[in-house]
């Protein structure tokens, strides 16, 4: 999809979902190019997962790249050992 088509896309907002707050999110990489999202909440007596959501390899790192750099902060990818 082009620039141009990403700009004219019509966003539909849905003002009925709520906004949550998260303390952590685990992921699980599938083999098949998706990923698991869960975001949970730390409680005073448990950990309550708040959202579930699958999103695909591309769509994550374009997510992960955003948040890197609003956040400024650009990790390294490990050596092997």
């Amino acid at each position: 999809m082009s620039n141009k088509e990403t700009s004219t896309r019509k966003l539909i907002v849905n003002d009925n979902l709520p906004t949550l707050y998260a303390d952590s999110v685990r992921i699980s990489h599938r083999n098949d190019g998706m990923n698991y999202l869960s975001f949970r909440s730390n409680l005073p007596d448990y950990n309550m997962e708040q959202v579930r959501l699958m999103i695909c390899d591309d769509d994550l790192t374009r997510i992960i790249d955003i948040i890197c750099k609003i956040i400024d902060y650009f990790p390294e990818k490990p050596t092997k050992k």
